[in-house]
């Protein structure tokens, strides 16, 4: 639990360091002489988002680094010595369910985007599926669409949680 508590921490300051950094670096103006390099493809090309943008890409960085050091964990139990085969086989099936948690999780979340909503996360935890779409004034009906559009794709005993941040 405390590892939980120390991970969530660390998330949240990088998110927030992350986030920081980039509206330091972002440009204040664009000048002419900086258009016409752009549309004449010379330099470097940048691709300036909007803040939600950037702040859903990096939670979904922040989940996909975790998912790499848990899947890492789960590859050393393997890789060692010392583990007995079951911990090898449960150490197998945890990343097993890893990766398919992981695949639908993206197809919830493109399942979402494709009901126009411009971004969207979605994450599995224990018994729960945490949504977070980006929507400004959302509704009761907001919710109730996202839940039933992707209801067909979870488990029955998952309970989805919509928030909508604007």
């Amino acid at each position: 639990m405390k590892a939980k508590k120390i991970i969530s921490f660390c998330s949240m300051f990088s998110l927030v360091l992350i986030l920081s950094v980039y509206y330091v670096l972002s440009p204040i103006g664009v000048t002419d002489q900086s258009v016409s390099n752009i549309e004449n493809n010379e330099g470097v090309n940048v691709e300036i988002v909007d803040g939600e943008s950037a702040y859903f890409k990096n939670l979904d960085v922040l989940k996909e680094s975790a998912y790499l050091e848990e899947i890492k964990a789960l590859d050393a139990i393997v890789a060692s010595k010392d583990a007995t085969s079951e911990e090898k086989v449960a150490a197998l099936e945890a990343k097993n369910n890893k990766a398919k948690l992981k695949e639908s999780e993206k197809s919830l979340t493109k399942v979402i985007k494709d009901k126009g909503y411009e971004n969207a996360y979605v994450e599995y935890e224990n018994n729960t599926i945490n949504i977070l779409v980006s929507k400004k004034d959302a509704t009761s009906s907001d919710a109730q669409l996202v839940i039933e559009s992707i209801y067909p794709l979870i488990d029955i005993n998952k309970t989805p949680i919509v928030t909508f941040k604007g």
